[in-house]
């Protein structure tokens, strides 16, 4: 496979195509068989055509629905009374599925500790992205509390990553961001 260099990317392909202004020009237009644009008068019969028959389908789904519900019931009752299935031994699945349900519970808890830690010295910028107060003995401090309190339990699962930004003449911020460093002026 061909390495992606800068300026082309998997995406290159589906951004950047159009201006803006053609993008929001793009709409869906009805066509018929041969290909050809329909009349407005054309259009509007074939999508009452196209309702009737979405409004039998409907009606057909009602009539059938306690049917193939009903049948759907005894498929399952069958199935769970066979023979086959009383030889089957659930308790470990059952054992499986409460060892992924711990498993999945202390994970909440640690992402929940990491977060409020993290809180504790910056605040949330998005879902999962966080600034850390600007000070080096707080930046060491938060490294070294990573390393001995959660790095341990992280698994291949998690990532976390710290960028130093030693340079605030590097940041370049858009949207809110660009608010935060500018003085507060009220009248």
């Amino acid at each position: 496979m061909e390495k992606n260099t800068l300026n082309e990317s998997v995406w290159s392909g589906f951004t950047n195509i159009y201006s803006l202004s053609k993008t929001l020009r793009f709409e869906l237009r009805p066509v018929g068989k041969d290909g050809k644009r329909l009349s407005p008068e054309d259009a509007k019969k074939l999508f009452s055509k196209i309702i009737e028959q979405d409004k039998k389908i409907k009606g057909a789904y009602v009539a059938l629905k306690p049917i193939l519900d009903k049948i759907h019931e005894q498929v399952i009752n069958e199935s769970l009374n066979s023979e086959e299935v009383k030889k089957i031994n659930f308790s470990e699945y059952y054992g499986a599925y409460k060892q992924k349900k711990e498993l999945k519970s202390r994970e909440d808890a640690l992402r929940t500790e990491f977060s409020r830690f993290i809180l504790s010295h910056g605040r949330r910028l998005q879902y999962s992205v966080y600034e850390i107060n600007n000070s080096k003995r707080i930046l060491e401090l938060v490294e070294i509390e990573i390393k001995d309190r959660f790095e341990k339990r992280f698994d291949q699962g998690d990532n976390v990553l710290i960028f130093k930004i030693t340079n605030e003449k590097h940041i370049i911020r858009y949207g809110y961001a660009k608010n935060e460093e500018t003085d507060l002026v009220m009248y």
